[in-house]
């Protein structure tokens, strides 16, 4: 059963912090699909939410914060993306979601 969500303010905030996907503590795309669809509901595509995923010893979140955003962009929602420049990781935003922009 998931915890409903709890609105205090305009803006919200989600951490994710252990999934239960293969390899641990990766969390799957069903389970991040669910969470994005989740927050488009309750906060629409206007509204700031921030996601934070866990550091972790095998280095999942990252690449779980990149599917996130994926699973963002596909529920109607503006997601910033990581990508990789050189050798510097570049934060940049999703503003139209085609499969060109969210595959780059």
């Amino acid at each position: 059963m998931l915890e409903p969500l709890r609105r205090t303010a305009e803006w919200g905030y989600v951490r994710f912090h252990e999934g239960k996907a293969q390899p641990w503590p990766r969390y799957g795309q069903d389970a991040l699909r669910r969470w994005a669809e989740r927050i488009a509901e309750e906060y629409g595509p206007d509204r700031t939410v921030c996601a934070y995923f866990n550091n972790d010893p095998h280095g999942c979140a990252p690449r779980d914060a990149l599917e996130f955003a994926e699973a963002c962009c596909r529920a109607g929602l503006r997601a910033p993306l990581l990508q990789k420049v050189g050798e510097a990781a570049v934060m940049t935003t999703l503003a139209d979601c085609t499969p060109a922009a969210s595959a780059a």
